[in-house]
């Protein structure tokens, strides 16, 4: 059984968290006795929040780590790709690569960008003659014409690409609903590690800003250099352990955002924000 609620009242435009749509009317959190599991949604059913059986929210990138390892695993393309944006955790990642697949990320708010990308990487790639090696020997991250988005999502809002390129709240419910029905919410968490999560704000001045992200796309690499390194959207570190962290400028306050997460997460953070200091003072 499911308990599900609705927050009519409250559209996508008064907040990102997707976790106050469990307000509606009949489905409080913790109502939920006799039910495995409840779903909510925002006012046009593009979020969807999933709570277990005791009215507990269950972390939104579990929701999207689930429903990644589930598209890839039950692909048949040689390459299949899962679309997220910087700000998803690396227990995507983790449970997609299990699943023989890879990710690609794109900036928040424009993951139908990121799907097309992947898409004429790889009309590009088979047009070379590039794909054969794909095809034949089924290996993850070489792009080909086997190579196919399986599922795109930040976190709350989902594209389930197999039904149409729209973030779609309910197409949500129906899938987690039948796997939940077939294996149990706790079944489908367990092989996920969920890992500490911090955010911080380092004060940087708008002007500052360009210079200071010039710097740490260099300074963060050199302070660890057994991450490997992504640029495309701030400058992000993924260490072995799939622990990982994120720095970026903020778009509307003066502050450089560190995000994190580990399970030593105030040693990372601390680290981090120390390398980010340093390169606002030298600015």
């Amino acid at each position: 059984s499911l308990a599900s609620a609705t927050n009519a009242g409250r559209s996508a435009s008064h907040g990102s968290d997707g976790a106050k749509a469990w307000d509606g009317e009949g489905g409080e959190a913790g109502e939920t006795e006799g039910f495995a599991f409840g779903i909510g949604h925002d006012g046009d059913a593009d979020r969807i929040v999933i709570v277990d059986a005791d009215g507990e929210v269950v972390h939104e990138d579990t929701v999207l780590a689930v429903l990644a390892e589930r598209y890839t695993h039950e692909s048949d393309a040689a390459d299949p790709v899962v679309v997220t944006t910087p700000n998803a955790s690396g227990r995507i990642d983790e449970r997609v690569r299990a699943a023989g697949g890879r990710v690609e990320r794109v900036r928040l708010g424009a993951l139908h960008e990121g799907i097309a990308a992947v898409r004429e990487d790889a009309a590009e790639a088979g047009a070379l003659g590039e794909a054969g090696a794909v095809g034949e020997s089924g290996a993850a991250g070489e792009v080909g014409d086997d190579t196919r988005v399986v599922f795109a999502a930040e976190p709350w809002k989902h594209i389930h690409v197999a039904f149409g390129g729209w973030i779609d709240g309910v197409a949500s419910a129906a899938v987690i609903a039948r796997l939940v029905a077939d294996e149990g919410l706790e079944a489908l968490r367990a092989p996920i590690t969920e890992r500490p999560y911090r955010k911080v704000s380092v004060s940087c001045p708008d002007d500052a800003k360009e210079t200071v992200m010039d710097r740490l796309e260099t300074a963060l690499p050199a302070a660890f250099p057994e991450a490997a390194v992504d640029t495309d959207h701030g400058v992000r570190l993924e260490f072995e352990d799939a622990s990982w962290t994120l720095v970026r400028p903020s778009g509307t306050e003066p502050y450089v955002r560190v995000y994190a997460e580990s399970d030593d997460v105030d040693d990372l953070v601390a680290e981090v924000e120390d390398v980010v200091e340093d390169a606002v003072a030298a600015a």
